[in-house]
Protein backbone atom coordinates (compact mmCIF):
# COMPACT_ATOMS: atom_id res chain seq x y z
CA UNK A 1 0.00 0.00 0.00
CA UNK A 2 1.29 3.51 -0.83
CA UNK A 3 -0.12 7.01 -0.31
CA UNK A 4 0.90 10.01 -2.41
CA UNK A 5 2.31 13.06 -0.60
CA UNK A 6 -0.99 14.96 -0.74
CA UNK A 7 -2.95 12.03 0.71
CA UNK A 8 -5.35 12.13 -2.25
CA UNK A 9 -4.21 8.94 -4.01
CA UNK A 10 -3.84 5.45 -2.62
CA UNK A 11 -2.25 2.46 -4.38
CA UNK A 12 -2.97 -1.07 -3.11
CA UNK A 13 -1.44 -4.26 -4.50
CA UNK A 14 -3.27 -7.57 -4.70
CA UNK A 15 -1.35 -10.63 -3.61
CA UNK A 16 -2.52 -14.24 -3.56
CA UNK A 17 -6.25 -14.88 -3.76
CA UNK A 18 -8.05 -14.88 -7.10
CA UNK A 19 -5.62 -15.18 -10.02
CA UNK A 20 -7.53 -12.51 -11.95
CA UNK A 21 -6.35 -9.87 -9.45
CA UNK A 22 -2.90 -11.31 -8.67
CA UNK A 23 -0.23 -8.75 -9.60
CA UNK A 24 -2.63 -5.84 -10.02
CA UNK A 25 -2.30 -2.48 -8.30
CA UNK A 26 -5.59 -0.70 -7.57
CA UNK A 27 -5.60 3.11 -7.58
CA UNK A 28 -8.05 5.05 -5.40
CA UNK A 29 -8.95 8.73 -5.15
CA UNK A 30 -9.29 9.52 -1.44
CA UNK A 31 -11.41 12.26 0.11
CA UNK A 32 -10.67 13.07 3.75
CA UNK A 33 -13.20 14.66 6.04
CA UNK A 34 -14.66 13.11 9.17
CA UNK A 35 -14.25 9.74 7.43
CA UNK A 36 -11.75 8.62 4.81
CA UNK A 37 -13.69 7.90 1.61
CA UNK A 38 -11.84 6.02 -1.15
CA UNK A 39 -13.23 6.00 -4.71
CA UNK A 40 -11.88 3.37 -7.09
CA UNK A 41 -10.14 4.84 -10.17
CA UNK A 42 -8.75 1.74 -11.88
CA UNK A 43 -6.10 -0.97 -12.03
CA UNK A 44 -2.47 -0.92 -13.16
CA UNK A 45 -0.79 -4.08 -14.41
CA UNK A 46 2.83 -4.33 -15.54
CA UNK A 47 3.80 -5.15 -19.12
CA UNK A 48 3.77 -8.82 -20.16
CA UNK A 49 2.21 -11.87 -18.59
CA UNK A 50 2.61 -12.91 -14.96
CA UNK A 51 4.34 -9.66 -13.90
CA UNK A 52 4.02 -9.07 -10.16
CA UNK A 53 5.10 -5.84 -8.45
CA UNK A 54 7.88 -6.16 -5.86
CA UNK A 55 7.52 -2.62 -4.57
CA UNK A 56 5.88 0.66 -5.56
CA UNK A 57 5.77 4.22 -4.28
CA UNK A 58 4.66 7.71 -5.22
CA UNK A 59 7.25 10.39 -6.02
CA UNK A 60 7.11 13.19 -3.45
CA UNK A 61 8.64 15.91 -5.62
CA UNK A 62 6.72 15.45 -8.91
CA UNK A 63 4.79 18.71 -9.47
CA UNK A 64 2.41 17.63 -12.28
CA UNK A 65 0.38 15.30 -10.05
CA UNK A 66 0.76 11.90 -8.39
CA UNK A 67 3.43 9.76 -10.11
CA UNK A 68 3.57 6.09 -9.12
CA UNK A 69 6.74 4.07 -9.78
CA UNK A 70 6.47 0.28 -9.84
CA UNK A 71 9.37 -2.19 -9.66
CA UNK A 72 8.76 -5.76 -10.86
CA UNK A 73 11.15 -8.69 -10.92
CA UNK A 74 11.09 -9.33 -14.67
CA UNK A 75 10.45 -5.86 -16.06
CA UNK A 76 12.08 -2.42 -15.87
CA UNK A 77 10.82 0.30 -13.53
CA UNK A 78 7.47 1.62 -14.76
CA UNK A 79 6.07 5.10 -14.02
CA UNK A 80 2.37 5.92 -14.14
CA UNK A 81 0.88 9.40 -13.73
CA UNK A 82 -2.31 9.16 -11.66
CA UNK A 83 -4.47 12.18 -12.45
Amino acid sequence: MAWDASGERLAVSYKDGNELYNGLIAIYDVKRATLITPSFIGFIRGPGDDIKPLTFSFHDKYKQGPLLSVVSLLSPISDCTCI
